[in-house]
Protein backbone atom coordinates (compact mmCIF):
# COMPACT_ATOMS: atom_id res chain seq x y z
CA UNK A 1 0.00 0.00 0.00
CA UNK A 2 2.91 2.36 0.79
CA UNK A 3 4.14 1.89 -3.04
CA UNK A 4 1.18 2.61 -4.13
CA UNK A 5 0.40 5.44 -1.89
CA UNK A 6 3.65 6.95 -3.22
CA UNK A 7 2.67 6.10 -6.90
CA UNK A 8 0.03 8.02 -6.51
CA UNK A 9 1.23 10.92 -5.18
CA UNK A 10 4.12 11.18 -7.59
CA UNK A 11 1.31 11.09 -10.75
CA UNK A 12 -0.78 13.72 -8.41
CA UNK A 13 2.60 15.64 -8.37
CA UNK A 14 3.15 15.02 -11.64
CA UNK A 15 0.02 16.00 -13.18
CA UNK A 16 -0.24 19.07 -11.04
CA UNK A 17 3.35 20.07 -12.51
CA UNK A 18 2.45 20.32 -15.95
CA UNK A 19 -1.00 21.88 -15.19
CA UNK A 20 1.32 24.58 -12.96
CA UNK A 21 3.55 24.80 -16.11
CA UNK A 22 1.14 25.12 -18.40
CA UNK A 23 -0.56 28.32 -16.37
CA UNK A 24 2.53 30.08 -15.94
CA UNK A 25 4.02 29.72 -19.46
CA UNK A 26 0.43 30.59 -20.54
CA UNK A 27 0.52 33.82 -18.20
CA UNK A 28 3.32 35.07 -19.52
CA UNK A 29 2.72 35.03 -23.09
CA UNK A 30 -0.65 37.04 -22.54
CA UNK A 31 1.11 39.42 -21.01
CA UNK A 32 3.93 40.08 -23.72
CA UNK A 33 1.17 39.43 -26.22
CA UNK A 34 -1.29 42.71 -25.18
CA UNK A 35 0.89 44.84 -27.24
CA UNK A 36 0.25 42.60 -30.30
CA UNK A 37 -3.16 42.22 -29.55
CA UNK A 38 -4.20 45.76 -29.40
CA UNK A 39 -2.14 46.88 -31.99
CA UNK A 40 -4.02 44.40 -34.49
CA UNK A 41 -6.70 46.06 -32.69
CA UNK A 42 -5.88 48.94 -34.00
CA UNK A 43 -5.48 48.22 -37.69
CA UNK A 44 -1.41 49.61 -38.00
CA UNK A 45 1.35 49.52 -35.70
CA UNK A 46 1.74 51.63 -33.05
CA UNK A 47 4.68 54.83 -33.22
CA UNK A 48 7.71 53.60 -31.44
CA UNK A 49 9.69 55.68 -29.51
CA UNK A 50 13.14 53.83 -30.07
CA UNK A 51 15.34 56.88 -30.95
CA UNK A 52 14.04 58.17 -27.63
CA UNK A 53 15.81 55.51 -25.61
CA UNK A 54 18.86 55.18 -27.99
CA UNK A 55 19.06 58.63 -27.32
CA UNK A 56 18.82 58.16 -23.21
CA UNK A 57 21.63 55.30 -23.78
CA UNK A 58 23.90 58.65 -25.50
CA UNK A 59 23.42 60.49 -22.42
CA UNK A 60 24.14 58.16 -20.10
CA UNK A 61 27.18 56.28 -21.72
CA UNK A 62 28.29 58.53 -24.47
CA UNK A 63 27.90 55.59 -26.51
CA UNK A 64 25.12 52.46 -27.82
CA UNK A 65 26.57 50.15 -25.49
CA UNK A 66 23.92 47.14 -26.94
CA UNK A 67 26.02 47.44 -30.61
CA UNK A 68 29.19 47.49 -28.62
CA UNK A 69 27.89 44.30 -26.55
CA UNK A 70 26.97 42.72 -30.05
CA UNK A 71 30.27 43.61 -31.89
CA UNK A 72 32.27 41.91 -29.16
CA UNK A 73 30.22 38.78 -28.58
CA UNK A 74 29.31 38.38 -32.61
CA UNK A 75 32.59 36.66 -33.76
CA UNK A 76 31.54 34.05 -31.28
CA UNK A 77 29.13 32.33 -32.48
CA UNK A 78 29.01 29.47 -30.03
CA UNK A 79 28.54 32.15 -27.01
CA UNK A 80 25.55 33.73 -29.41
CA UNK A 81 23.95 30.82 -29.26
CA UNK A 82 24.34 30.01 -25.45
CA UNK A 83 22.87 33.49 -25.20
CA UNK A 84 20.04 32.84 -27.99
CA UNK A 85 19.41 29.93 -25.50
CA UNK A 86 19.05 31.37 -22.74
CA UNK A 87 17.17 33.98 -23.69
CA UNK A 88 14.36 32.02 -25.29
CA UNK A 89 14.36 29.46 -22.72
CA UNK A 90 13.42 31.58 -19.96
CA UNK A 91 8.81 31.27 -20.14
CA UNK A 92 9.97 27.41 -19.00
CA UNK A 93 12.53 28.29 -16.10
CA UNK A 94 9.77 30.91 -14.59
CA UNK A 95 7.31 27.98 -14.91
CA UNK A 96 9.64 25.76 -13.05
CA UNK A 97 10.04 27.94 -10.59
CA UNK A 98 6.34 28.46 -10.02
CA UNK A 99 6.55 24.32 -9.52
CA UNK A 100 9.36 24.19 -6.98
CA UNK A 101 7.55 26.96 -4.76
CA UNK A 102 4.49 24.11 -4.47
CA UNK A 103 6.69 21.45 -4.15
CA UNK A 104 8.88 23.34 -1.55
CA UNK A 105 6.44 26.17 -0.02
CA UNK A 106 8.11 26.67 3.22
CA UNK A 107 11.25 27.77 1.24
CA UNK A 108 9.16 29.75 -1.81
CA UNK A 109 5.57 30.47 -1.31
CA UNK A 110 3.86 29.63 -4.33
CA UNK A 111 1.50 33.04 -3.71
CA UNK A 112 4.80 35.06 -4.02
CA UNK A 113 6.13 32.77 -7.34
CA UNK A 114 3.29 33.42 -8.90
CA UNK A 115 3.40 36.71 -8.31
CA UNK A 116 7.19 36.97 -9.57
CA UNK A 117 6.10 35.48 -13.00
CA UNK A 118 2.75 36.71 -13.69
CA UNK A 119 2.79 40.40 -12.38
CA UNK A 120 5.96 41.02 -14.75
CA UNK A 121 4.06 39.80 -17.31
CA UNK A 122 0.84 42.11 -17.15
CA UNK A 123 2.13 45.12 -15.89
CA UNK A 124 4.91 45.10 -18.91
CA UNK A 125 1.95 44.42 -21.47
CA UNK A 126 0.35 47.81 -20.35
CA UNK A 127 3.93 49.35 -20.36
CA UNK A 128 4.30 48.39 -24.19
CA UNK A 129 1.41 49.96 -24.96
CA UNK A 130 1.79 53.33 -23.18
CA UNK A 131 5.40 53.44 -24.61
CA UNK A 132 6.40 51.09 -27.80
CA UNK A 133 9.61 50.35 -28.49
CA UNK A 134 11.34 47.06 -30.46
CA UNK A 135 14.81 47.12 -29.86
CA UNK A 136 17.94 48.13 -32.40
CA UNK A 137 17.81 44.57 -33.70
CA UNK A 138 14.79 45.28 -35.78
CA UNK A 139 15.53 49.21 -36.53
CA UNK A 140 18.96 48.91 -37.43
CA UNK A 141 21.64 46.94 -39.13
CA UNK A 142 22.30 45.79 -35.81
CA UNK A 143 25.18 45.49 -34.29
CA UNK A 144 27.32 47.11 -37.05
CA UNK A 145 25.00 49.39 -38.04
CA UNK A 146 24.74 52.91 -37.79
CA UNK A 147 21.73 54.63 -35.97
CA UNK A 148 22.14 57.81 -37.48
CA UNK A 149 21.00 61.56 -36.76
CA UNK A 150 20.06 60.92 -32.93
CA UNK A 151 16.75 63.38 -33.49
CA UNK A 152 14.34 62.46 -31.10
CA UNK A 153 10.80 61.45 -32.63
CA UNK A 154 8.75 58.34 -33.52
CA UNK A 155 9.01 55.58 -36.25
CA UNK A 156 7.25 53.46 -37.72
CA UNK A 157 6.57 49.65 -36.26
CA UNK A 158 7.68 46.97 -38.66
CA UNK A 159 5.50 44.67 -39.57
CA UNK A 160 4.99 41.49 -37.36
CA UNK A 161 7.36 42.82 -35.05
CA UNK A 162 6.87 42.66 -30.80
CA UNK A 163 7.08 46.02 -29.42
CA UNK A 164 7.75 45.10 -26.05
CA UNK A 165 11.62 46.67 -25.42
CA UNK A 166 11.05 49.24 -22.15
CA UNK A 167 11.13 48.17 -19.77
CA UNK A 168 12.54 44.80 -20.27
CA UNK A 169 10.63 42.22 -18.62
CA UNK A 170 13.25 40.00 -19.64
CA UNK A 171 16.01 41.54 -17.08
CA UNK A 172 12.98 41.85 -14.73
CA UNK A 173 12.36 38.37 -14.59
CA UNK A 174 16.16 37.87 -14.37
CA UNK A 175 16.27 40.20 -11.07
CA UNK A 176 13.44 38.30 -9.25
CA UNK A 177 14.79 34.71 -10.48
CA UNK A 178 17.79 35.69 -8.06
CA UNK A 179 15.32 37.27 -5.37
CA UNK A 180 13.07 34.07 -5.37
CA UNK A 181 15.59 31.21 -4.51
CA UNK A 182 17.65 33.31 -2.09
CA UNK A 183 16.18 30.64 0.21
CA UNK A 184 17.74 27.98 -1.39
CA UNK A 185 20.87 25.79 -1.09
CA UNK A 186 23.57 27.45 -2.45
CA UNK A 187 23.94 25.21 -5.93
CA UNK A 188 20.47 26.73 -6.64
CA UNK A 189 21.61 29.88 -5.80
CA UNK A 190 24.50 30.13 -8.19
CA UNK A 191 23.28 28.51 -11.00
CA UNK A 192 19.93 30.98 -11.53
CA UNK A 193 22.99 33.60 -10.30
CA UNK A 194 24.51 33.02 -13.59
CA UNK A 195 21.36 32.37 -15.55
CA UNK A 196 20.71 35.58 -14.82
CA UNK A 197 23.47 36.78 -15.31
CA UNK A 198 23.35 35.45 -18.92
CA UNK A 199 19.98 36.84 -19.27
CA UNK A 200 21.07 40.25 -18.89
CA UNK A 201 23.74 39.99 -21.07
CA UNK A 202 21.81 38.29 -23.89
CA UNK A 203 19.51 41.03 -23.79
CA UNK A 204 21.54 43.35 -25.30
CA UNK A 205 23.91 41.37 -27.34
CA UNK A 206 20.86 40.37 -28.95
CA UNK A 207 19.45 43.58 -29.67
CA UNK A 208 16.70 43.07 -27.83
CA UNK A 209 16.57 45.85 -25.87
CA UNK A 210 18.35 49.23 -24.74
CA UNK A 211 20.52 49.77 -21.64
CA UNK A 212 18.05 52.09 -20.53
CA UNK A 213 15.59 48.98 -20.86
CA UNK A 214 17.39 46.99 -18.40
CA UNK A 215 17.53 50.24 -15.77
CA UNK A 216 13.54 50.84 -16.31
CA UNK A 217 13.07 47.29 -14.86
CA UNK A 218 14.76 47.53 -11.98
CA UNK A 219 11.70 49.71 -10.29
CA UNK A 220 9.54 47.04 -12.10
CA UNK A 221 11.14 44.36 -9.46
CA UNK A 222 11.33 46.96 -6.54
CA UNK A 223 7.64 47.07 -6.55
CA UNK A 224 6.81 43.29 -6.63
CA UNK A 225 9.40 42.88 -3.77
CA UNK A 226 8.00 45.12 -1.95
CA UNK A 227 4.26 44.08 -2.71
CA UNK A 228 6.01 40.31 -1.65
CA UNK A 229 6.65 42.15 2.11
CA UNK A 230 3.74 44.29 2.18
CA UNK A 231 5.24 47.11 1.99
CA UNK A 232 2.61 48.92 0.08
CA UNK A 233 3.90 52.78 0.07
CA UNK A 234 6.80 51.84 -1.23
CA UNK A 235 5.60 49.30 -4.35
CA UNK A 236 3.11 52.40 -4.72
CA UNK A 237 6.62 54.93 -5.07
CA UNK A 238 8.08 52.16 -7.87
CA UNK A 239 4.57 51.88 -9.61
CA UNK A 240 4.86 55.38 -10.01
CA UNK A 241 8.65 55.43 -11.17
CA UNK A 242 7.62 53.13 -13.84
CA UNK A 243 4.77 55.08 -15.36
CA UNK A 244 6.73 57.98 -14.76
CA UNK A 245 9.01 56.87 -17.10
CA UNK A 246 6.82 55.52 -19.62
CA UNK A 247 5.39 58.86 -19.94
CA UNK A 248 8.73 60.80 -20.15
CA UNK A 249 9.70 58.44 -22.55
CA UNK A 250 6.78 58.52 -25.14
CA UNK A 251 6.79 62.46 -24.84
CA UNK A 252 9.91 63.04 -25.90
Amino acid sequence: MTLVRKCLDWVEATVASIGIITIAIAVIFLGESLPEFFGLSFRQPPPLHDRALLHMDLLLTGTHPSFLIGRWLLPHPLLMSTLTAVYLVLPPVLALLTTLSFCHPDTLCPAEALLYVGGPALAGGFCYLLCPAVGPAFLWRFPYGDPGPLRVTTMACPPGVPFNASPSMHAAWAMLLVIATRRFAWPMRVLTLAYSLLTLLATMALGEHYLVDLLAAIPVVAMFWNVTRRSYPAASLCASLVLAWQLFIRFQ
